[in-house]
């Protein structure tokens, strides 16, 4: 199964709430990275600054001044964070990132409360960007894992991301689990039993 730990972004800094702005600002121009975590005294996250909170900043700045004179200016990473901070932890299947991501575009990686990453959209298009051999080498890890099938029980092949597995009969419960266990694995597009032919 592909972790989010195999895909997170390392080595970020988070800010705190009352980090300026424009050091925010600066940290995601120069890092690349579409959010960073907000900590607090303990080294907790308790919220995001996504490119986005920037966006929203300069613009409400904008409109607020037009409909009412100059609105108090946000100034530091507390006044624009999105919270809480919603996150996972690195050994998280990359596809429960997936879903969460669809909702914001980065995600802290969290332990114990504390970030140790992010992980964000590129990181999924990358995952499933990734060869059909690398996809092929996790069934058949997943389907000695997960199923308790021996290796070269089953022949995987994998075409953009179209799983077929051939191979012998199996007992009736294995049969209904392969579904489960490798339909859940991260770039599986489908999946084709030609079993007993």
């Amino acid at each position: 199964m592909l972790t989010v730990g195999r895909v997170m972004w390392t080595g970020i800094e988070p800010v705190t709430a009352d980090t300026p702005l424009k050091a925010v600002a600066l940290l995601l121009a120069t890092s690349g990275i579409p959010g960073v975590p907000v900590v607090d005294g303990d080294g907790r996250a308790i919220g995001m600054v996504f490119e986005d909170d920037l966006l929203g900043t300069e613009r409400r700045r904008r409109l607020g001044w037009l409909r009412s004179g100059p609105a108090k200016p946000a100034r530091t990473a507390g006044d624009v964070m999105t919270s809480p901070a919603l996150g996972v932890r690195a050994v998280a299947p990359l596809s429960l990132a997936a879903e969460l991501l669809a909702r914001r575009p980065c995600l802290p990686v969290l332990h114990d409360g504390r970030p140790v990453g992010i992980v964000g959209r590129a990181a999924v298009a990358f995952a499933l960007a990734r060869p059909d051999a690398a996809l092929r080498r996790e069934v058949e890890s997943a389907l000695v894992l997960g199923c308790s099938i021996p290796r070269g029980t089953l022949h995987v092949s994998v075409d953009g991301g179209n799983v077929v597995l051939r191979g012998p009969e199996l007992p009736r419960a294995t049969e209904r689990d392969l579904p489960l266990v490798v339909g859940r694995l991260f770039g599986v597009a489908s999946l084709e039993l030609r079993l007993g032919a």
